[in-house]
């Protein structure tokens, strides 16, 4: 009983801290097909950010983008998803060059766009959502930059960063994901 006790407490403590981090920025960006993406579509919906590296495109990324956008079908009311691209710096292939790749071998339902600037080393340049998804300091709870394989940040309803998944360090499962989703009061 008073393991219950305690894990329903800590439950409730998780979900107060998650709940006073700072909200998603506000954003306006356009998708590989011109269609302008803006946060404040996705206001009141849970949203997980795609951020895949589209030189390094492998079984594994199609994977979780294809589970996502089954999941983004199945959910649409609740759930969105949009796909950030990016390129290696060691890979000389322009923002065209990328979309272009990316519209012939990608067929998802949700937006995905080309972004160049991710990584906090170029932190200047580096886009304002990413500057929130990558520091502490802009969205309370996780300090880590965009690095290998594909990486899924999950912002709940309220706007607020509470997941952040690295495919590189663990193999992405959908149901894994969907209990996320639940645990976090997101289904």
């Amino acid at each position: 009983m008073q393991k219950i006790i305690v894990g329903l407490s800590l439950f409730f403590l998780s979900n107060t801290l998650y709940s006073q981090g700072k909200e998603l920025p506000i954003f306006k960006i356009k998708d590989i097909n011109q269609k302008e993406i803006k946060s404040t579509d996705f206001k009141g919906k849970k949203l997980a950010i795609v951020v895949f590296d589209i030189s390094k495109m492998d079984d594994k990324t199609l994977q979780v983008l294809l589970s996502l956008d089954s999941l983004s079908k199945l959910h649409k009311n609740k759930f969105s998803v949009i796909a950030a691209s990016t390129v290696s710096e060691n890979i000389k292939l322009n923002e065209k060059e990328c979309k272009e790749l990316l519209k012939s071998t990608v067929k998802l339902s949700y937006p995905i766009f080309f972004i160049e600037n991710t990584d906090k080393k170029n932190e200047e340049k580096q886009h304002g959502l990413f500057k929130w998804l990558t520091n502490k300091s802009q969205n309370i709870h996780f300090d880590n930059d965009v690095s290998g394989g594909t990486q899924i940040f999950v912002i709940n309803e309220a706007g607020i960063l509470f997941a952040e998944l690295n495919t590189a360090f663990r193999k992405f499962s959908r149901s894994e994901f969907e209990l996320i989703l639940e645990q976090n009061n997101i289904q």
